[in-house]
């Protein structure tokens, strides 16, 4: 008889559809949402707030593939579909423009209420991704007007080609930062990976610079475990190093991340 009733246009006792009626062994009876439906238009505004919560709140792009961010929204609104990542960063690109201006006017805002002087840390890294093709990541840090909290937000991330001398990155950066409004005097800091051409930036800029923190404690980390891979060969039968360990342990990791059926086995022994 319930079966029936779900394919009906209405309960039995005429409330709509998406209501459940239930009655419980006091005699009153309350009403409950079975389901919420959300308007195509109110779907692409979520998703929108969404993509300027990744550019302006400092908020990482997979986040829309949280297995906690979705039960989140399912409170909010069972009906809303989260975006995939790819869907996520076309509304990025798509509302580039609004962001922009909205990162714009804060620089000419600090701009006026610093009389010019420095007001914000750059971050800027270079890599090569697995194409072979090399990118320079350049970010801004201020405090917003009117506010006392920290704002972290992209300027620019394309390709550079492959003259990489400080001179040529130099001018690349000055480049980006100043399309935002920002001039030289306005720095206050860069940070840079320690590569020796990305180091000079800073010199060729006039701007106080410094290499990143968690990047020197990287090297340091490869660095030990070297020398401890070169002192293990030394001593016969000790063919075990650090890296072996680690390899052992990111294998493992990996065997639950390729296999759903090991993934629900290891959550239901951590239950426990």
């Amino acid at each position: 008889a319930r079966a029936k009733l779900l394919a009906n246009h209405r309960w039995g006792d005429g409330t709509a559809r998406h209501q459940v009626s239930i009655t419980n062994c006091a005699g009153f009876r309350r009403v409950v949402r079975r389901s919420s439906l959300i308007k195509k238009q109110d779907q692409e505004r979520a998703i929108r707030e969404l993509a300027r919560e990744v550019c302006c709140g400092n908020a990482p792009i997979n986040i829309v593939t949280h297995e906690h961010m979705h039960e989140f929204g399912k409170i909010l609104n069972p009906g809303f579909r989260f975006p995939t990542r790819r869907t996520i960063c076309k509304y990025i690109f798509a509302d580039s423009a609004a962001i922009i201006k909205v990162i714009c006017s804060d620089f000419a805002a600090l701009r006026k209420m610093h009389f010019d002087g420095p007001f914000v840390s750059l971050q800027l890294d270079l890599w090569t991704s697995d194409a072979g093709v090399n990118y320079l990541a350049l970010s801004a840090t201020y405090v917003r007007p009117g506010s006392s909290k920290i704002t972290y937000v992209v300027l620019s991330c394309e390709p550079t080609g492959d003259n990489h001398t400080s001179v040529k990155l130099a001018d690349y950066t000055r480049g980006k930062y100043t399309a935002f409004g920002l001039i030289d005097d306005n720095i206050e800091h860069i940070t840079t990976d320690t590569a020796r051409n990305v180091m000079g930036i800073a010199a060729k800029l006039g701007i106080d610079g410094s290499g990143c923190a968690c990047h020197i404690l990287a090297l340091a980390v490869n660095d030990g475990l070297d020398n401890h891979a070169k002192a293990r060969k030394k001593k016969k039968g000790s063919d075990k190093t650090a890296r072996d360990l680690l390899a052992r342990a990111a294998g493992a990791a990996g065997h639950f991340k390729k296999s759903p059926k090991a993934t629900e086995a290891l959550n239901k022994i951590q239950a426990e």
